[in-house]
């Protein structure tokens, strides 16, 4: 028979087992007091860090006042457009992008020559932020959204609409790119008009998207409406009648102006040669003056009854006065 086998026995705990116990009982502790150090101690200025990376305040745009006749009907207002900006330094990060479908799609879209679109980029390729164009039609915007590029973005702004066009263009004057007016009723009373914007405050992800709205910090102050004392029917009718007469006549130029003899109000104030105010185009300088209000005129004799008029009024002469 062989030799009998000695039982195994469980060895003794020795000193490898206290030190690697006492290792993680440390470690575990470190962990512990540090989150507890970073989570009570430190939770404000954490939090106050956090914020500065992805808390901002963002402007809140004022609605300008809309301008109406007498009677309540429209004769300027804002309507909502999209204007195209893009982040170059993004665009370029990819040199895919200037030879993509979709890139020479946005040119053709813009009716810009693809190699004019990437000079235009190449020349600002350390910047962040430039427009391209603004206050798109909405159809080209709508083409833009879709094509999805990367660093091309569309902007909310608005664009001032005139639905009288060149019959009252004299009077309401027009406003400039961002919405601050630059002739007529649109200057003079443009700090009445444009309100004041307001701030809100919005958290955002590592891409700059805003995935929450915290709240509004200042609401701001819409634009007040100004109602003139205008009456566009009247005021349509003598911008047909003045252009007609020019036209008749030959004349160079021509102003009318209709008044309330009881109160003194104009009730139409128009002017020959006229321009659209919703064109960029027709905005020159011998166009937009208001003649009416510009120009000086020697009335003459046309004057002499308004005269005669109030000495009969007044007693100091009779109908039969030499």
């Amino acid at each position: 028979m062989g030799q009998a086998r000695k039982p195994k026995t469980i060895p003794k705990t020795n000193w490898r087992y206290f030190v690697m116990l006492t290792l993680v009982f440390f470690a575990f502790s470190g962990v512990a007091l540090r989150a507890a150090y970073l989570q009570i101690l430190q939770s404000n200025k954490l939090s106050e860090e956090s914020q500065k990376r992805s808390v901002r305040v963002f402007g809140i745009e004022s609605r300008r006042g809309i301008i109406t006749d007498r009677n309540g009907i429209e004769l300027a207002r804002s309507i909502p457009v999209q204007s195209l900006w893009l982040d170059p330094k993004e665009v370029l990060a990819s040199p895919a992008t200037l030879e993509s479908v979709e890139w020479k799609k946005l040119a053709s879209t813009l009716e810009m020559p693809l190699a004019e679109l990437n000079l235009w980029v190449r020349d600002r390729k350390s910047k962040r932020f430039a427009w391209l164009k603004r206050q798109l039609h909405p159809q080209t915007a709508a083409v833009i959204h879709r094509l999805k590029l990367s660093g091309v973005h569309l902007q909310a702004e608005e664009k001032r609409y005139y639905p009288t066009a060149e019959i009252s263009a004299h009077i309401l004057g027009f406003t400039g790119i961002d919405s601050n007016g630059l002739e007529g009723v649109e200057k003079a009373f443009n700090q009445v008009l444009v309100g004041e914007g307001g701030k809100e405050k919005v958290l955002l992800d590592l891409q700059g998207n805003v995935v929450e709205y915290q709240g509004v910090i200042d609401s701001g102050k819409q634009g007040e409406n100004i109602e003139l004392s205008i009456d566009s029917r009247i005021q349509a009718l003598a911008y047909k009648e003045l252009k007609s007469a020019v036209l008749r006549y030959g004349a160079r130029a021509g102003s009318a102006v209709v008044l309330d003899i009881e109160t003194g109000e104009v009730l139409a104030m128009v002017n020959q040669p006229s321009y659209n105010p919703n064109r960029l185009d027709q905005r020159q300088a011998q166009l937009t003056r208001n003649r009416s209000v510009t120009d000086m005129f020697e009335p003459g004799s046309t004057v002499k009854p308004f005269t005669v008029l109030t000495a009969l009024e007044q007693n100091i002469v009779k109908p039969n006065t030499l």
